[in-house]
């Protein structure tokens, strides 16, 4: 036997004990699964590329003067200010976090 037919022999050995549709929905789920990654990866670059240009757009609105702009930004980036200030000690103790915690100023 040479090293060409090891894979045919495990191939044929799989499906000898699970059955013919189980190794051939392994097989397609494998597949799948590897082009969904590369789908996935792709649109996760585009919509990234597209925030990115949204909110440097956003920006110029702002330095501009537009209000709607500028509020559209705080909107944005609130919720993750928020989450930085519910991790600080001394934010969540009702005290001025400023002389004491180096993480928040």
């Amino acid at each position: 036997m040479g090293e060409g037919q090891q894979p045919f022999t495990y191939l044929l050995t799989a499906i000898s004990q699970a059955g013919f549709p189980i190794v051939l929905t392994a097989y397609l789920l494998t597949r799948f699964e590897k082009k969904l990654d590369k789908l996935t990866e792709s649109k996760r670059a585009k919509v990234r590329k597209s925030m990115e240009n949204d909110l440097f757009d956003l920006v110029q609105l702002a330095q501009n003067g537009n209000l709607q702009a500028l509020e559209s930004i705080i909107q944005t980036f609130f919720p993750a200010i928020r989450n930085q200030r519910m991790k600080c000690y001394y934010w969540t103790s009702r005290r001025s976090c400023a002389s004491y915690c180096r993480d928040c100023y």
